[in-house]
């Protein structure tokens, strides 16, 4: 397995999968830097990182599976996935990382990656000109 920068021409397979996991797609123009995780040139995973510009933390977001993986591949993709952008924020120097999550078993996954389980939070989101 291996991480590439996520290109504009994946956006249409990206879209496929969030909708395929029941979710809305992402709008385009919203999306930060991403990886996606591939093995043997198919891709697997995906995940987005917002770095600031005014502070030393990020956001980790919109991570997303190929809804036909294997449960095995999905878990592996995702690991590393985490792996990669986490070393992103090292790289640059990052003191927090946040995400957003709803899934328990996901939440331990970001645990082995050093996330701490905070608070529940509610989802509030402000669309200038949606």
């Amino acid at each position: 397995m291996n991480c590439r920068r996520v290109l504009n021409s994946d956006y249409e397979m990206l879209s496929e999968w969030w909708i395929g996991h029941g979710w809305p797609a992402v709008k385009r123009e919203v999306l930060p830097f991403g990886l996606i995780c591939e093995k043997d040139g198919k891709p697997l995973s995906a995940g987005f990182l917002y770095l600031a510009s005014n502070a030393p933390v990020a956001y980790l977001e919109y991570l997303v599976t190929d809804p036909e993986n294997s449960a095995r591949d999905s878990y592996k993709a995702i690991d590393m996935v985490l792996e990669e952008l986490t070393a992103i924020c090292r790289y640059n120097m990052i003191v927090s990382c946040f995400a957003r999550i709803s899934q328990d078993s996901l939440a331990k996954l970001y645990e082995k990656h050093d996330f701490i389980v905070c608070d529940t939070v509610k989802d509030l989101i402000w669309n200038w000109r949606a």
